[in-house]
């Protein structure tokens, strides 16, 4: 279902580029598809059943005020309020699943412009991460991408860091989002984008812990990925960046590409500075990598790169299937799924029994 999905999205890009013209249609009916897919999902992820835990804890709570205790209060009222009206878990993950597409919708359809090419993006690197399985931080992605970022090209901080402070009550780590205003709109040296870049690449690689430096103590967390499929991701983090330096430096110009290359540069010093931590890193880089496909898009369409539209759709699919693979085979590793592999990962709906969700999955996380 899943490597079906990922070919016909493949194919409705080849024709956007070949043809030069963004269909509607296409644009519709992949999202579509994208929303029944989650709103219909059923013990998919790797996080599925550590959220019906949280519901079901929930539960047992007498006093709304204990809900203060819970970690990320907004989300925990949430389900109460959800349980308050007898509400099912697998019900109350498919609204809050329907809203969280609903909040994604108006950046690819009017920010994107309706192009494939972000979407294939968020299908390939984010969609089963977070929408699918984390769906509090996928909650969070929704609501930068829907309204905080036409926010901030629009100048209203002030509801900018409303909207950001609010949410923080769902998922913590969209306060790192609060550094986008400061960066969006300014223009930096050259020299220091080149130092940057080179600086923090040897950072990631290296996986060196400067926070140690200021006292700030995280520990190493590792996901359970392969060393070599963990170092080929993060040279493809560092090869999504470089498009940056491959444009004659006019183009940014242009204050929507100068401001997504300013929020690139920040998640890659983000998520190289974290590195030594894979969890934060990914936590918090997504909030800066979410733009890559509209970073991608905008070259292919306002810059000189449209003269070499099937070598990046080419490149971008590379790119794209390291990141499918990966996040599939953490899935694999981390949910302790049997009877299937990288190729046949199972779509599971509500139409499954436990029984059948279970032949493939043996391991509830914790």
């Amino acid at each position: 279902m899943y490597w079906a999905v990922f070919c016909i999205f493949l194919l409705l890009i080849f024709r956007e580029i070949n043809t030069k013209k963004i269909c509607k249609f296409s644009c519709w009916f992949t999202y579509i598809s994208l929303v029944c897919l989650i709103v219909l999902r059923k013990g998919q992820g790797t996080d599925y059943y550590n959220y019906e835990l949280i519901y079901d804890s929930i539960k047992s709570i007498d006093d709304v005020r204990l809900l203060l205790l819970k970690k990320d209060f907004g989300f925990a009222c949430l389900n109460y309020w959800a349980i308050q009206l007898n509400i099912s878990y697998e019900f109350f993950v498919a609204i809050f699943a329907f809203v969280t597409m609903l909040l994604f919708f108006p950046f690819f359809y009017i920010i994107c412009n309706k192009s494939m090419i972000p979407l294939f993006f968020f299908y390939t690197t984010f969609y089963l991460v977070y929408p699918f399985s984390g769906i509090r931080q996928g909650f969070t992605l929704a609501v930068l991408l829907g309204i905080l970022y036409p926010l901030l090209t629009k100048k209203k901080y002030t509801y900018y860091i409303f909207v950001t402070l609010l949410c923080s009550l769902v998922h913590m780590s969209i306060l790192i989002c609060l550094v986008l205003p400061f960066i969006y709109h300014m223009r930096i040296s050259w020299k220091i984008i080149y130092f940057v870049f080179a600086f923090f690449t040897v950072v990631l690689y290296l996986d060196l812990n400067f926070l140690h430096f200021f006292s700030i103590t995280i520990d190493r967390i590792h996901t359970g990925e392969s060393s070599s499929m963990k170092y080929i991701a993060k040279t493809v983090r560092v090869l999504v960046i470089l498009p940056i330096f491959l444009v004659p430096k006019s183009i940014y110009n242009d204050r929507d590409l100068l401001g997504i290359r300013n929020i690139l540069l920040m998640g890659f010093v983000v998520y190289s500075l974290f590195s030594f931590n894979e969890l934060t890193s990914s936590r918090l880089g997504v909030y800066f990598r979410v733009f890559e496909g509209l970073f991608i898009m905008m070259l292919i369409y306002r810059t000189c790169l449209k003269k070499l539209n099937y070598q990046i759709l080419f490149a971008m699919s590379i790119f794209a299937s390291v990141f499918f693979v990966k996040d599939i085979n953490s899935f694999l590793i981390q949910a302790g799924y049997k009877n299937c592999n990288l190729l046949s990962y199972p779509y599971l709906s509500v139409f499954h029994d436990e029984s059948t969700i279970f032949y493939y999955r043996t391991v509830i996380s914790d």
